[in-house]
């Protein structure tokens, strides 16, 4: 018998890789809790600096009901007056202290009972004042008139009255010794109350009101 009648042999199987042992295992746990720390004190800052920019628009945005002032400081009976109305507003990082919002127009007919009018002209946005010599409420910008209760008064001569509607009256209520009004903007130019979206949302003929916090008409 030759060599060439021999069987051959059988392969030798490869012999697994080895594995890792324990030293490597805790070195690369190590360093995976370090990469970690590492990370959290990169993105912990950025998250809370960032954390602004994700809140959504109605944790910020001023709405619903606003302190005018104390009951006490309107006479039952007593003249109508015009009060401006402030609110500290975010946004972002930015905190606007003592933001205007708009104005009011309050009369205190009976101790119980308030009337609450804004003071936006229904017209075209101006700011309503109070004319004592006529008893009505007069927009300086396109001469729209209005009755102490806000009613249209239609013009005597001359151009008619350009005010769509009368001025619009606001929610109010009394909160231990506070008056305070549901404050809402509505469209111009239109006969009907629709609100705007946003309780602050301006209006392009708006005029801006005096820094005093609160005044008379």
């Amino acid at each position: 018998m030759n060599d060439r009648d021999l069987p051959n042999p059988a392969p030798e199987s490869a012999a697994p890789p080895p594995g890792p042992n324990r030293r490597d295992l805790l070195s690369g746990l190590a360093l995976g809790a370090v990469g970690a720390l590492g990370l959290a004190a990169l993105v912990g800052p950025s998250g809370v600096a960032l954390s602004p920019l994700f809140k959504a628009p109605s944790e910020t945005a001023p709405s619903g009901w606003l302190r005018v002032d104390g009951v006490t400081r309107f006479p039952i009976g007593g003249a109508p007056q015009r009060i401006v109305l402030r609110r500290d507003v975010r946004d972002g990082w930015l905190l606007r202290r003592g933001e205007i919002l708009g104005a009011v127009l309050v009369e205190r007919p009976a101790a119980d009972r308030f009337q609450v009018l804004s003071s936006v002209c229904p017209h075209l946005g101006c700011t309503v004042v109070w004319g004592a010599d006529r008893g009505q409420w007069i927009c300086p910008c396109h001469k729209s008139a209005f009755a102490r209760d806000g009613a249209i008064v239609p013009a005597e001569s001359g151009p008619p009255n350009p005010s769509p509607r009368g001025l619009d009256p606001l929610e109010w209520r009394v909160a231990g010794e506070s008056l305070e009004v549901k404050w809402v903007r509505f469209q111009t130019g239109i006969s009907e109350r629709v609100p705007l979206q946003s309780a602050d949302a301006g209006c392009a003929h708006h005029h801006d009101e005096p820094d005093a916090t609160t005044r008379e008409a």
